[in-house]
């Protein structure tokens, strides 16, 4: 004898076989999908990221990011100075953010467009320089999260090391330098000339002072 409870279940078994059926049948899709994705359409997204980040003019946006990033950090500066607070308008604080954004998604694309020749095409020395420029914006970022987070009450150590992270920031506009061959050219000029510069120096002291 079928009741109506045996009827019930019945439809629910049906329904749920209906349901692992479906389920079953979008992740066969889903697998099928991924497995199209073969190492040249890899390869490929990768040529691309590196053409888009070897254009000149994503270095040329990149210098206008830095200088704009350090004028904004000295008008915070200024800011505080002038009014003897460490709360800043709210244009500023968003401003950071944004750059923190913008520059660590600029790391991103040369690291993934360059995988383990990252530190090789950028020059080890840049590259350990954005990394750790970079690292440290999130670094204050994650301390400013921290500090909002336990009620806003910061003491002396904890606006010295905000302070030291935010003039350690100051030192990527030196990055301007591998976007400018000219500027490039002139400090390395510079550079090479300081040992003929010092015993320059030696000897006119010696022509003083002998």
């Amino acid at each position: 004898i079928t009741g109506p409870a045996t009827t019930e279940r019945t439809t629910n078994l049906g329904a749920a076989e209906d349901f692992a059926f479906l389920k079953a049948s979008v992740s066969v899709k889903v697998s099928a999908r991924f497995s199209q994705l073969s190492m040249s359409d890899i390869a490929e997204a990768q040529k691309k990221t590196i053409a888009f980040i070897e254009h000149p003019m994503f270095d040329a946006i990149s210098a206008v990011l830095i200088c704009v990033n350090a004028l904004t950090i000295g008008m915070q500066a200024d800011y505080e100075a002038r009014h003897g607070t460490d709360q800043v308008p709210e244009g500023f604080v968003i401003m950071e953010k944004a750059f923190c954004i913008l520059f660590t998604l600029e790391l991103l694309f040369r690291v993934y467009a360059f995988r383990t020749h990252f530190f090789k095409k950028t020059g080890y020395l840049w590259g350990v320089f954005d990394v750790l420029v970079v690292s440290l914006q999130l670094v204050e970022e994650l301390v400013w999260l921290v500090w909002a987070g336990a009620g806003g009450t910061a003491n002396m150590s904890f606006m010295r090391l905000v302070r030291i992270l935010r003039l350690v920031r100051i030192l990527r506009v030196l990055r301007i330098i591998r976007f400018m061959d000219e500027l490039h050219g002139l400090v390395v000029s510079i550079l090479n000339s300081m040992r003929s510069l010092f015993w320059t120096l030696v000897l006119l002291l010696l022509g003083i002072y002998g």
